[in-house]
């Protein structure tokens, strides 16, 4: 679960404003939401988004920027780049990602539900190969 206190926001803040860019995605999400006192800023909040996946290929960013065009949030609506957005993430490794961009992929809520059992579980019991002796 995702902490957007307003410790944790004034903690982003401080790195960032300290060159820490490791952080940016998380504080797009603080300016996104309006939580943790964040100033709401949904144009800037994607404009750092564009940055952090530009710059910096963070892929959480990826899919989040991929929420905002998919919703028309700060951006006019684009399914195909937030579709595009969700499999550059995927590709990327985040899990997140994958889940979007198989919903977008499939027309199976069978696999949908199955992605989101996985994503849950390893979420629970730590990463997949965890589970096996390989």
């Amino acid at each position: 679960m995702a902490d957007f206190s307003e410790e944790r926001y004034k903690h982003v803040l401080e790195a960032v404003n300290g060159g820490d860019k490791s952080l940016l995605s998380e504080l797009a999400m603080f300016m996104l939401t309006g939580r943790g006192g964040a100033e709401k800023d949904v144009t800037g909040a994607v404009e750092l988004l564009k940055e952090c996946v530009s710059e910096h290929a963070d892929n959480d960013a990826m899919w989040i920027l991929g929420l905002c065009y998919e919703n028309g949030e700060g951006v006019e609506t684009d399914k195909k780049q937030a579709v595009s957005l969700y499999k550059r993430s995927r590709d990327a490794g985040n899990e997140t990602g994958l889940v979007l961009s198989s919903i977008h992929s499939t027309k199976s809520w069978k696999k949908i539900r199955l992605l989101l059992f996985l994503v849950s579980c390893r979420q629970t019991h730590g990463p997949f190969h965890n589970w096996f002796n390989v």
